[in-house]
């Protein structure tokens, strides 16, 4: 059982009847016909509309886990992809999630929800071109996504940086930053899916690699699941955005991706991103090659376009004008049929809408006037952006000039702390070698305690070893006390070192 994007906004209200109107062909999908694209969620429907399970945060508000894009997934979104595994394993399907809101989370999903876990790559410039020619076609959608995506995502600190480097205002096909966060946004989402799916499927070479697209089908012909890729075919749109410099684009770009893929710790993710970094500047190159000429017709068609409507709906508003002095006009005439003085009153009406009427044309002629004025406004523009791509080409080269000054100061940095740790270290010898001083001065002074200590004691010794000999001496002068064998004087006991 396929579930068609299961984190998809409309989601959260969807009914019964609008299911059966979401399919292929209620827009410009380039799908191939097929049923409606939500219909395996029938039985999943509440009463009062919406997804059982479904919470409408889950679409974009957690597109990027709290933690990073390799971090775990909330209870509310593996809770609901419980209740789809469930669903379909109770009616002994295979549940099959897809959804293009997972690239944010991949690793998160991939613990909540064991399985085989397949990414779908597409060429990221036949992507953004894809995404230009549905904006051209009056779907802005996917445009909208690139902002949306990032500005909910603003606790990712990549994105965070993104944001601040490339700002956005209103989405465009035309807008520069639009492109640059298209593209670093998914080079930052696609190192860290990469390193934690299971498999990587290659769209571009589906349709032209016989081979490859038989590994592909036979992959998931092992988890009993058989597709068929045979129909599938390579589709590639325009793209309207245009750059002063395209080296500088592309240095931008490496520079930028470079840093962004080096943060990735997983080597696999590392080289499939930089791969797809360099497939994507070789498309922009063939594109450029034999489009280029195809975009100023584009840009030609669109002013033109818009030039039809704004004359379209300016005549609608003088028709309308007309048509109201015109029926205003019937009124009164049909007023003055009963009544001759009517009549009369009747001819001066009309002659008062003719006078509108030749007010209207006066009008007309200066709106013909205001139209050329705007032309030489335009012009006026025009000469203003080539003075301001002067002065951001001005502001480039200060730029440069910053960066160098950076690095700099970053090298001047890095041998003042590659001194400060010297110093640090010769602090930490002097400071042992002081230590080792100290003590050797507390030794030698408890050597010095231990040695007077000792001579005073030898000291008193040898006076009293003196004085018993002295007593010794008169004592043996005394024969009678000699021979009695009395009084004779005692030695002192010696010191304990001696």
């Amino acid at each position: 059982m396929t579930y068609y994007e299961i984190f998809h906004e409309t989601l959260a209200s969807t009914s019964q009847q609008q299911i059966a109107s979401a399919k292929a062909s209620s827009w410009d999908s380039k799908h191939p016909p097929g049923a409606p694209y939500f219909l395996e969620y029938l039985p999943l429907i509440r009463e009062q509309g919406g997804i059982a399970g479904f919470d409408p945060s889950l679409s974009y508000e957690r597109f990027i886990p709290p933690s990073g894009p390799s971090g775990p997934v909330s209870e509310a979104e593996s809770a609901y992809v419980r209740t789809l595994v469930e669903h379909a394993e109770q009616r002994g399907r295979i549940p099959i999630l897809t959804d293009t809101r997972t690239l944010g989370r991949v690793a998160g999903l991939k613990a909540a929800a064991p399985g085989l876990h397949a990414i779908l790559y597409r060429n990221l410039f036949r992507q953004w071109c894809s995404y230009t020619e549905q904006s051209t076609c009056g779907n802005p959608y996917f445009l909208d996504t690139i902002t949306k995506i990032a500005e909910l995502s603003r606790h990712d600190p990549v994105i965070r940086d993104l944001l601040r480097v490339f700002p956005v205002e209103r989405p465009s096909a035309t807008d520069m930053n639009t492109f640059y966060l298209f593209i670093f946004l998914h080079v930052h989402l696609y190192a860290h899916a990469t390193a934690a799916a299971d498999l990587v499927i290659d769209v571009d070479r589906l349709s032209g690699d016989a081979p490859y697209r038989a590994e592909i089908e036979e992959t998931f012909d092992g988890q009993n699941i058989r597709v068929d890729f045979s129909n599938a075919c390579p589709s590639t749109a325009y793209s309207l955005v245009t750059f002063p410099c395209r080296a500088d684009m592309r240095e931008q770009i490496q520079i930028i991706s470079d840093a962004i893929i080096g943060k990735m710790p997983s080597e696999r993710g590392r080289t499939f991103t930089a791969q797809a970094v360099a497939d994507l500047m070789d498309e922009y190159e063939r594109h450029e090659f034999y489009s280029k000429r195809l975009r100023s017709v584009l840009f030609s068609m669109q002013r033109d376009k818009d030039e039809a409507v704004a004359a379209a709906e300016e005549a609608r508003r003088q028709g309308a004008d007309l048509q109201s002095e015109h029926d205003r006009a019937g009124t009164e005439r049909d007023s003055a049929a009963d009544l001759q003085a009517e009549c009369d009153r009747s001819g001066r009406a009309k002659d008062e809408a003719l006078a509108a009427v030749e007010s209207m044309r006066r009008q007309l002629a200066d709106l013909q006037s205001e139209r050329d004025r705007f032309g030489t406004e335009k012009d006026e523009a025009l000469s203003a952006a080539r003075e301001a791509s002067h002065e951001a080409e001005t502001l480039r080269s200060e730029r440069d000039a910053a960066v160098r000054d950076r690095t700099s100061i970053e090298s001047r940095h890095r041998r003042l702390d590659q001194d400060f740790a010297s110093l640090a270290a010769l602090r930490d010898q002097l400071t042992g070698e002081r230590d080792a001083a100290r003590a050797a001065t507390q030794e030698a002074a408890r050597e010095r305690q231990r040695v007077e200590s000792r001579y005073d004691a030898l000291l008193h010794w040898s006076l009293a070893f003196h004085d018993s000999t002295a007593a010794s001496a008169s004592w043996r002068l005394t024969r009678p006390l000699r021979w009695v064998g009395i009084g004779r004087p005692k030695r002192p006991p010696k010191p304990d070192f001696l």
